[in-house]
């Protein structure tokens, strides 16, 4: 007789069922972490204890740790990864291997680290992180500066390209071309090409036919910003205010309201440059870019050396930038 059809089946169905609708990522952590304060985490079913617990608590508490808590995955990593974030930051951690080297598998001598790397470098998903490609050298510095600084626990999962390394030329034109070249190539690697929210960038990617971007390539624009929606610019008929978004979006613009905020207490203006006939638009660049790169150094260096400043300064600009950059690969493309 098939378990699911033995007598009493059909409760531990319903209740499996029961937890399986409700188990989303973030309510196992929630449970995982409230689990973690009894001092008995095994629980036995019928008991008060039981009829306490949620679904997914009772699920997390009546799993084998074989099946990693009943946490909603396969690959032992990211399990490792969720239950080290709930650790106490002091706490040891071991991985006990007593049985594969009683059984055989393994013996003292072999570094396992090195066999590990070895099977997964096949699976650069999982491997080697992301590969991000900027503009030029001045946005890849001080993005990776922003990322660890704003996001340290995500910023070994992305590796930026060292223009000064590889003296890869800059601007949007070239970073397509490295595109183009990319793709045929082959590369495994997941790649994210950011790009400049201004005129020249999009009529750089007019040239990309991104219904022939591969699956592991992303391609994304700086987000669009509250603060250029109405903002000082430049031109033949003076000082007029105007929404930059797409316009004159580079990464300047991102530093934060205390960094574009001149001696006179207004925001640095952004000047209109060439006018684009393709698109029918004007390409716009913010004015005294090299001071305004200077002081954002500052504030970078100011919150490196003590982290406790970070909420004195505006940084909703490259937090934007940071989200734009670790959502890339969230979902599928439309």
């Amino acid at each position: 007789m098939p378990a699911w059809s033995m007598p009493g089946s059909e409760v531990l169905v319903r209740e499996e069922r029961q937890a399986l609708e409700d188990l989303t990522f973030e309510r196992w952590c929630n449970s995982f972490a409230a689990v973690l304060r009894y001092r008995e985490p095994s629980i036995r079913r019928g008991s008060d204890a039981w009829e306490a617990a949620t679904p997914i608590e009772r699920r997390i508490r009546a799993a084998c740790p074989e099946s990693f808590f009943g946490f909603p995955g396969f690959d032992a990593r990211p399990f490792i990864r969720v239950v080290a974030e709930f650790a106490d930051p002091n706490a040891r951690f071991e991985y006990d291997l007593s049985d594969l080297l009683w059984a055989g598998y393994v013996s003292l001598e072999e570094d396992l680290t090195t066999w590990s790397l070895r099977t997964t470098s096949d699976n650069e998903l999982l491997a080697n992180g992301i590969v991000v490609l900027t503009e030029g050298k001045t946005d890849q510095r001080l993005l990776e500066r922003s990322l660890a600084l704003l996001a340290p626990h995500l910023a070994p999962y992305f590796n930026f390209v060292d223009f000064d390394l590889h003296r890869v030329e800059g601007g949007a034109g070239r970073l397509v071309h490295t595109l183009k070249v990319l793709n045929g190539a082959g590369i495994a690697n997941r790649i994210v090409a950011v790009f400049d929210n201004d005129t020249a960038a999009a009529s750089a990617l007019e040239s990309l036919d991104q219904t022939r971007v591969p699956g592991n390539v992303r391609v994304i624009q700086y987000p669009a910003l509250d603060i250029a929606r109405d903002y000082p610019t430049l031109g033949p008929h003076g000082l007029i205010s105007a929404d930059v978004n797409g316009l004159a979006g580079c990464l300047e613009l991102y530093f934060g309201r205390d960094v574009l905020l001149g001696p006179d207490g207004r925001l640095t203006p952004v000047q209109w440059r060439g006018f684009d006939d393709r698109l029918g638009r004007y390409q716009g660049e913010v004015m005294r870019k090299r001071e305004l790169q200077q002081a954002f150094e500052v504030k970078l260096s100011a919150c490196e050396a003590d982290p406790t400043r970070l909420n004195s300064y505006d940084w909703s600009g490259m937090r934007e930038i940071i989200s734009a950059l670790i959502t890339a690969f969230h979902g599928e493309r439309g």
